[in-house]
């Protein structure tokens, strides 16, 4: 059992490598954020496209927004949701019970079992991490 847990470790891993090129992010999952400016605009929220010394530039609504630097007060990354955090628990949980917990298993009929489990106490985990530091990271100025 402990051997297939590897293999088939090591297969997903290999399945889900990919090169550079591939791993560009497109459009729609570009990075949520929040930008201040100083002016009557107040606060923007939309994906980051671009931040650099010429300015900001946001997509909100399927509209592109150029905000120049001097008019710019502050970009904060957005919190991660407490269900990405969910879902990155229990990928961890489903990983380390088939390691680990699942070999303590009294039949194979079991392993199901303990695994979702792992999954849901390690995916209440990641929630309540996600929920207690959301992590908006300060983009500009730099900190």
């Amino acid at each position: 059992m402990r051997h297939l847990a590897i293999v088939i470790t090591c297969l997903a891993l290999c399945l889900s490598a990919t090169d550079g090129a591939a791993q560009a992010r497109p459009n729609n999952e570009l990075t949520r954020v929040t930008v201040r400016t100083a002016d009557r605009a107040g606060v923007l929220k939309g994906r980051l496209i671009a931040l650099g010394p010429e300015g900001v530039r946001v997509r909100v609504k399927d509209q592109e927004i150029s905000i120049p630097l001097d008019r710019v007060v502050e970009v904060r990354k957005d919190a991660d949701s407490v269900g990405d955090g969910f879902l990155k628990g229990a990928l961890l949980g489903a990983v380390v019970c088939l390691l680990g917990c699942a070999q303590g298993a009294e039949s194979p009929a079991q392993v199901p079992l303990v695994v979702a489990g792992g999954m849901l106490g390690y995916g209440g985990i990641g929630a309540l991490i996600d929920w207690a530091h959301p992590n908006k990271e300060l983009l500009f100025p730099q900190p």
